[in-house]
């Protein structure tokens, strides 16, 4: 058994952008759309605590991402959404997880822009589980200590930095 790689993943779409999360929250697999969008190609280095995995032989990414090679085409991609695209997204994932009886979510590793979009979708259309964002210490210390807080509003809060 292998991780998905961007051949498996082109098998499913060649023209839209896939990306599949680990469920540890620390690799991904991307497909070729993706990690163009990612700006991931065969001169791109391993960042600083990532890696890049390579197809045997070469140096051609196979779309497997880990840890900060991982964040930063995550982060490239939810970037290339639009607000009404973060919102559907954020929508489904508080559905499905309601659906499975939980009644309580974390956003483990969330970014200034993708905690507002999640509070506005909150605000205007209620969630049905309370939902917690810790968004990344490494991003904007003072967006989080200015929205920290113990309180939820609209069923969402912030509960400090990750």
């Amino acid at each position: 058994m292998h991780h998905p790689t961007r051949d498996d993943l082109d098998a499913v779409s060649a023209d839209t952008p896939v990306l599949i999360v680990h469920q540890s929250g620390h690799i991904g697999a991307l497909n070729s759309a993706a990690l163009e969008v990612a700006g991931i190609d065969a001169d791109s280095e391993n960042p600083p605590g990532g890696v890049i995995r390579r197809q045997e032989g070469s140096s051609e990414p196979n779309g497997v991402v880990e840890e900060t090679g991982f964040f930063v085409a995550l982060q490239a991609l939810l970037s290339s959404l639009d607000a009404d695209a973060g919102r559907s997204i954020f929508r489904a994932g508080t559905e499905l997880v309601a659906s499975y009886g939980y009644t309580t979510a974390q956003e483990g590793r969330s970014t200034p822009a993708s905690t507002r979009v999640m509070q506005l979708e909150a605000q205007e259309n209620g969630l049905d589980i309370d939902v917690v964002a810790y968004p990344d210490v490494l991003i904007d210390r003072d967006f989080i200590l200015e929205a920290v807080s113990s309180e939820y509003a609209h069923r969402f809060r912030v509960g400090g930095g990750n």
